[in-house]
């Protein structure tokens, strides 16, 4: 049992480091494009696509870290109790949250609203 809740927390973290580490290649790309915003239009537009590209990888690997771990939860065998899972579940969550609305100020930005 503690070699699968070892594996379980490898699995969690590792994932959330991926995850944060493309988040924060997506926002240093995005704050460059908004270096190229008056100069190049061609550049601005390709620095904004790339950045929207890493954040959409940072959300699919969050979304497939909650998956495996509603996948966990319901399993019949499941060795951690639903609290512990339902604690690791806040963050990939939050997370979410907060990449949809860096995703949402970005168009903003994008588009001239802001």
């Amino acid at each position: 049992m503690e070699k699968n809740l070892k594996d379980l927390k490898m699995l969690y973290h590792s994932n959330l480091r991926n995850v944060g580490t493309f988040t924060s290649i997506a926002l240093s790309i995005l704050v460059y494009a908004r270096y190229f915003k008056d100069k190049s239009k061609l550049s601005n537009i390709m620095f904004v696509l790339i950045g929207v590209s890493f954040l959409s990888i940072a959300t699919h690997l969050n979304f497939m870290l909650i998956n495996e771990l509603n996948i966990i939860k319901t399993h019949k065998n499941n060795q951690y109790t639903n609290e512990k899972i339902n604690e690791m579940l806040l963050i990939p969550y939050i997370i979410i949250v907060v990449n949809f609305i860096i995703l949402f100020f970005t168009f903003l930005i994008k588009f001239g609203k802001i």
